[in-house]
């Protein structure tokens, strides 16, 4: 058997008004993309080869998806237009078809099924599948399951699968599988009173999960933490919650009853209660209306309160001071480095970055009043900075991260926050891994 799997949403869609830069494939339930549950149900069938189409076709999603070997099932993914008539995308499709028995998942829309290994339950997997046609009509259109046999193709209703027709269904999806997570499997590492922690959380001092008003635990809803999680001090959460992989919570925030996409930023004091924020965009599902975070009450930003002249005058004196010592730190390392190592090959670019000597014409510029010592990777109003927050950690360098990395610096922007950051670059950088230092 194989499967074609054709997530799609029409143009004048909710899916296109809250997530008009995402492909459907990578709309997340429950921490992982909607592609990779369907793959899980798939694998649960034990079909051996999968088509997953996509519209809006990305060479990540390939990469992500050719590095998985995770399902029985051998996943074929490529870009294609959208066909939402069944029978027309056979046809489109019939070289990889074949005279196979084929199973397509058509729209949006979820269907649960952990993965499992023992042979009597995928064999009563397919069984439920054949008894559960439905004859259909001649253009068949709808989200859905439907199974093609000798040709003759039919409607599969199962109790699993839950369309998906409006941002109030996804949001109810999402904290409905926490509650029942049978249909589903969760990622996570370890979990600890309905606690699902990703790799790597930092969790500071003050955070509260599953309190109640009065301040006991009440661990009956689940939180699910994915990867790289930054919870700042004082922050309360309360399930049913998802965070995504690389979200850093600010000082006192309150979340419940939420789903918090990846590479999001939270600043201080927010209060998020039935709510999706995803990145920079807060979703009420109920009332279905979103609000861009872009104002500075939402985001964070000070970059308003740059334009005190006090500060603004404290921040350049120390630009332009701790430029002088950093030079001549770079230009004794400089000398050092050409004294010892003569050729240039791969040993000689390893230690000119460890040493930091890529810094030097940035440094210059900076003594100049060219370039921000400290500062953001794309700032508003010029070049990007010698020293960027987002150096100083090692996580995920994509541009999305980055920005959310100048969100935070800009929210806690301080002398002492800079001065961190240069001695952090300049010595994490001595005790760098050779697969973190880059070719060029």
């Amino acid at each position: 058997m194989k499967a074609i799997i054709n997530l799609f949403c029409e143009r004048d869609s909710w899916f296109h008004e809250f997530f008009s830069f995402r492909s459907p494939i990578t709309l997340p339930i429950t921490g992982k993309p909607l592609a990779h549950h369907l793959m899980d149900f798939c694998s649960n069938l034990q079909i051996e080869k999968v088509l997953l189409l996509d519209y809006c076709y990305d060479k990540s999603i390939q990469e992500q998806f050719n590095d998985s070997y995770q399902w029985y099932s051998h996943l074929e993914y490529m870009g294609a237009k959208t066909i939402p008539n069944v029978q027309k995308l056979l046809t489109f499709h019939r070289h990889y078809c074949g005279n196979d028995d084929i199973l397509i998942l058509n729209g949006l829309f979820f269907v649960g099924g952990a993965p499992n290994e023992k042979e009597e339950d995928w064999k009563n997997n397919v069984k439920q599948i054949q008894n559960s046609l439905e004859p259909i009509e001649m253009q068949p259109v709808s989200s859905g399951i439907y199974y093609c046999h000798d040709h003759m193709l039919s409607r599969v209703r199962i109790p699993q699968e839950k369309p998906i027709r409006s941002i109030q269904d996804y949001f109810n999806l999402n904290l409905s599988l926490l509650v029942d997570s049978r249909q589903c499997s969760l990622p996570g590492y370890k979990s600890h009173d309905n606690i699902i922690f990703g790799s790597t959380p930092v969790i500071m001092r003050g955070c509260t999960f599953n309190e109640d008003d009065e301040g006991k635990p009440s661990p009956k809803h689940t939180i699910l933490l994915g990867d790289n999680v930054r919870i700042e001090h004082d922050c309360t959460l309360r399930g049913p919650l998802i965070i995504g992989n690389n979200v850093i919570m600010d000082n006192n925030v309150h979340a419940e009853r939420s789903i918090i996409s990846d590479n999001t930023y939270l600043s201080n004091d927010l209060e998020i209660i039935d709510k999706i924020v995803d990145r920079n965009v807060i979703i009420d599902p109920y009332k279905n209306v979103k609000l861009v975070m872009d104002e500075p009450e939402l985001s964070g930003d000070t970059r308003a309160h740059v334009k005190n002249y006090f500060r603004g005058g404290i921040l350049a004196v120390f630009n332009y001071v701790m430029s002088i010592p950093i030079a001549i730190h770079l230009f004794i390392c400089y000398a050092f480095f050409f004294c010892f190592f003569f050729a240039w090959t791969r040993r000689t670019k390893r230690w000119y970055f460890k040493f930091s000597l890529d810094k030097v014409t940035g440094v210059l510029q900076c003594l100049v009043l060219r370039k921000q010592l400290v500062g953001c990777i794309n700032p508003p109003d010029g070049d990007s900075a010698v020293f960027t927050y987002s150096e100083s950690i090692q996580s995920d360098q994509s541009a999305i991260q980055r920005q959310m990395d100048d969100r935070y610096f800009l929210a806690h922007d301080s002398i002492r926050l800079r001065f961190s950051i240069i001695m952090t670059i300049l010595i994490m950088r001595i005790f760098q891994h050779d697969e973190y230092i880059p070719n060029n």
